[in-house]
């Protein structure tokens, strides 16, 4: 079951349903409600503690909680299991500089790393790179920027989205080249970057602040 397949929110409750992070992430403001135990949030949706007339959480989220709940569980469960298939976006500047996003989700958190995601059941890869440029940068024909494929990576992490629970991250990293042009600007971003900037290869190369699967991209570029 889809968690997108829903019924969807009726109006005066759909201000408490707020898109959040990608891939079942929680944002900065979603892991802070998190904490203070007033929302939850699975594969995208921050669902805020709202109330009815007597002072009750209303039945949809009532209805709501649950269903994301268990869809987190058992999203923690595939984690746990099984490894994932991701894309990463390698944009070099003027052939000099690479696109990193400081990241606000787990896993990787509080790293600088290159825009990406996870692939979706029966999404085709030159798909999932179109859906993730455009969410995450606001690029929004990235296969206009003719990205090269740079090869298959594996990443490992000893945490999940979920937190640091004892379940780790596998990935399985199809990482693509996409080359711009001298003053390129990035149209859009989103919540699971606090900052997207453009580094210098070479000072991406020797900063400890910059994740060590993007690093090992840097001597292909």
């Amino acid at each position: 079951m889809n968690v997108s397949t829903n019924p969807i929110p009726a109006p005066d409750e759909r201000q408490h349903a707020i898109r959040a992070g990608r891939g079942g992430g929680q944002t900065g403001k979603s892991r802070q409600a998190w904490k203070a135990g007033s929302s939850w949030a699975y594969d995208g949706w921050l669902l805020c503690g709202a109330s009815s007339a007597n002072g009750g959480q209303t039945p949809f989220l009532q209805r709501t909680r649950k269903i994301v709940m268990d869809e987190r569980s058992r999203f923690v469960e595939l984690v746990r299991d099984l490894p994932l298939i991701s894309v990463d976006l390698v944009l070099v500047r003027d052939g000099r500089e690479v696109l990193l996003g400081l990241r606000t989700n787990r896993p990787a958190q509080g790293s600088w790393f290159v825009p990406g995601g996870r692939v979706l059941k029966n999404e085709k890869r030159a798909d999932a790179l179109a859906r993730v440029a455009a969410r995450e940068l606001g690029i929004p024909d990235i296969h206009a920027l003719n990205p090269v494929f740079l090869g298959p990576f594996e990443h490992f992490y000893p945490d999940c989205f979920a937190g640091d629970m004892g379940v780790s991250t596998h990935y399985v990293v199809l990482a693509h080249r996409i080359n711009v042009p001298a003053g390129f600007e990035i149209p859009g971003q989103d919540d699971q970057h606090e900052a997207l900037r453009w580094w210098a290869l070479d000072a991406a190369a020797e900063s400890e602040s910059v994740h060590a699967y993007t690093r090992d991209y840097l001597p292909l570029l």
